[in-house]
């Protein structure tokens, strides 16, 4: 006889492994009430939930942390320096223009290799750090 209490729960947790630990930012809602369901129930599966949510925190933390050492060490300065003293003088909009194709496309590629080369791991993706700061600035994750 198949115990499916078991699977049930093997299936919840496979969907907290996919899903994350914030059952409000879930795509299947049915499936989110559920799992608040059963931890309410069941202690193992609240303990995969809570497991789920540290881990989820220490890469935050871990986020944040290389965040700050990106801020603190000056790379961003550097590179910005470093493009706009290769940039020639005379340069017309087309220039910045450029520059900007060269981040887009190397966003589009890092995106097509994670993607392509990521997705058919079978593992969960977790975005840790966000590498363009250049851009838009430091990630502020708002965990204390």
């Amino acid at each position: 006889m198949i115990d499916t209490n078991a699977d049930r729960r093997a299936e919840l947790v496979a969907a907290i492994e996919a899903n994350g630990a914030d059952l409000s930012r879930w795509p299947d809602r049915a499936l989110a009430n559920r799992v608040r369901e059963a931890v309410l129930a069941d202690r193992v599966l609240r303990a995969q939930l809570d497991a789920a949510a540290s881990f989820e925190r220490s890469l935050a933390a871990d986020r944040d942390a290389l965040d700050a050492d990106v801020r603190a060490s000056g790379a961003v300065d550097r590179v910005m320096a470093a493009v706009v003293a290769r940039r020639p003088q005379r340069a017309r909009r087309s220039g910045w223009m450029a520059i900007a194709a060269a981040v887009v496309l190397a966003a589009g590629i890092g995106g097509a290799v994670d993607g392509g080369v990521f997705a058919g791991s079978g593992q969960p993706s977790f975005d840790v750090v966000v590498l363009d700061p250049l851009v838009f600035g430091p990630l502020e994750s708002g965990t204390e």
